[in-house]
């Protein structure tokens, strides 16, 4: 099981982004059950926030549009919600005094991570995860590991209709 990074999303949903087709493609291995891969309820919200911010997206999704993705995202992720342990490794991961700021967004997936047993995130800010005790990988590493590409055999561009 592999942990999924806001951006994948993103990028899955944003066709004019260069890590486009490359997230979709994971996106679509893990709907067809090629790639296991959880999602956290902060990742839900993070790609809630970002799809619906003109700052940051050049085409919005509708808060309408935005709650249908985030009904998909959970059909085809498992969505793991924080631990009994989860704030115990957050607290050891702050008590290094390194995190500060917006960092701890990224500290609390660690933390949920560790408290989960998953000890790999598909991400694309893999300098990031760099200093967690926990690996990060690209979507293209995945895919490169499962033996095909983002065009690859096997693997669809987009998403299936949930209903």
């Amino acid at each position: 099981m592999i942990a999924v990074d806001t951006n994948v999303l993103v990028y899955a949903e944003s066709a004019e982004d260069p890590h486009h087709a490359p997230s979709r493609a994971l996106v679509g291995a893990v709907a067809k059950g090629v790639v296991p891969a959880a999602l956290f309820p902060q990742n839900l919200l993070e790609f809630y926030t970002v799809v619906t911010d003109s700052k940051r997206m050049t085409r919005t999704l509708t808060p309408q549009e935005s709650l249908s993705e985030l009904s998909n995202l959970t059909v085809l992720f498992q969505v793991l919600y924080p631990g009994e342990r989860s704030l115990d490794y957050l607290s050891e991961l702050l008590g290094s005094g390194r995190i500060r700021g917006s960092s701890v967004f990224d500290a609390f997936i660690v933390a949920q991570m560790q408290d989960a047993g998953i000890g790999i995130i598909c991400t694309y800010n893999t300098r990031d995860f760099s200093s967690y005790p926990v690996r990060s990988v690209t979507p293209e590493e995945v895919l490169q590991g499962l033996g095909v590409l983002p065009d690859g055999p096997g693997l669809v561009q987009d998403r299936p209709e949930t209903k």
